[in-house]
């Protein structure tokens, strides 16, 4: 038995005894587990990965024990990167991808919790073999609200050892449990600040994009998007970070299997105000940056464009039409891009519905105009 399967196989052992302990004292509660986790997966062995933030899905499940301050979770976390078509700039297609299955137990301090872990990862990248990845993770989390916040370092154990020194080995997870009976616990925190996830879909003009003749877009590109908004109640000023995500995808083709990308990364403040009517009025403005795969398919000589090819100034302004859901306008005034583009380009420019999720916290909103 390998030295891997021999640590996951006395994990899962302990796992085991801890939770015939607790049927014998009190229940315990499983929790469904959803979130991101941001981190460099730049490990030694494949060449030309670069070494920057990238996010994945995680999804996993929590098992929390009442009266003993320890916690078990599982989880798993995608990822998949599209890579540039560079010399040729009509074959972009999958440059990478990584799957990470990690285990964790955590112990609950005062202001937070403490854990230990261990991690397996997938990483495969286009003309590479897939490599394997296993160790050990350390953690420290804080809760925030109805967010999780974690830092994780790792101890990467095979095919060598390397710990600490690299921002590859660090990672910060945002998660929350899906427990239909979650603990409301009021805090300094939750009396001064209130923490929303937003949720929605964009629309915006697909205008001049490259196409070798024998594709099409359609007229109106939909992008998900999500973020993260903290609200100072007294102030009523929000610090808020959204992300968009457009992929337009191409199947069956032997040419291009993806033909279009864009994602934006806005990071800004916004002011909310209470009109008559009861509805809230934003507006917000910020640092964009956005990553399109259309201009990012040119030979880019300015490095400072490699990672995200327009970069510019935020604005979002939105309008609550109904309780926790928006109607919300979204530009980026390009300052700095490596196709020296308009302040005010259709294709920056989206509306979209966003709805503000509140976990554990009722909304004091009525139900309607009237």
């Amino acid at each position: 038995m390998s030295s891997s399967l021999k640590t996951l196989f006395v994990f899962v052992l302990s796992a085991i005894a801890l939770i015939g302990r607790c049927q014998q004292k009190s229940d315990f509660s499983l929790s469904p587990k959803v979130g991101t986790q941001i981190s460099i997966p730049a490990f030694p062995g494949p060449f030309g990965m670069d070494k920057k933030p990238y996010s994945s899905l995680m999804l996993g499940l929590s098992m929390n024990i009442p009266n003993i301050p320890i916690s078990l979770s599982v989880e798993n976390a995608w990822a998949v990167q599209v890579q540039s078509g560079n010399a040729n700039p009509l074959t972009p297609d999958i440059d990478q991808t990584w799957n990470e299955f990690s285990g964790h137990a955590r112990y609950a301090l005062s202001w937070g919790s403490v854990g230990v872990g261990y991690y397996r990862m997938r990483f495969q990248q286009e003309n590479w073999r897939s490599s394997i990845y296993q160790g050990a993770y350390l953690s420290a989390s804080k809760q925030l609200g109805w967010l999780s916040v974690e830092f994780r370092t790792r101890l990467n154990f095979s095919p060598s050892f390397s710990a600490l020194l690299g921002f590859e080995h660090h990672s910060l997870t945002f998660a929350y449990e899906l427990n239909p009976t979650p603990k409301k616990t009021e805090t300094k925190f939750n009396k001064a600040f209130d923490l929303s996830l937003n949720l929605g879909m964009r629309g915006f003009p697909i205008q001049g994009l490259q196409n070798p003749g024998t594709e099409d877009f359609p007229a109106v590109g939909i992008a998900p998007t999500f973020g993260l908004e903290l609200l100072h109640e007294k102030s009523n000023i929000s610090a808020l970070v959204m992300r968009d995500i457009w992929v337009s995808l191409n199947p069956g083709s032997t040419d291009r299997g993806i033909k279009g990308h864009i994602s934006s990364i806005f990071m800004g403040i916004r002011y909310h105000k209470t009109l008559r009517n009861g509805r809230d009025f934003r507006y917000g403005i910020g640092y964009s940056l956005i990553r399109d795969l259309d201009l990012e398919n040119a030979n880019i000589y300015n490095l400072r464009f490699k990672n995200y090819q327009v970069k510019g100034v935020g604005i979002v302004v939105g309008y609550e039409v109904i309780p926790e859901l928006d109607v919300e306008f979204k530009h980026t005034l390009s300052t700095a891009s490596i196709s020296n583009e308009s302040l005010f380009r259709p294709i920056r420019m989206s509306l979209g519905l966003i709805y503000r999720l509140r976990p554990g916290k009722d909304s004091e909103k009525q139900n309607s105009y009237f």
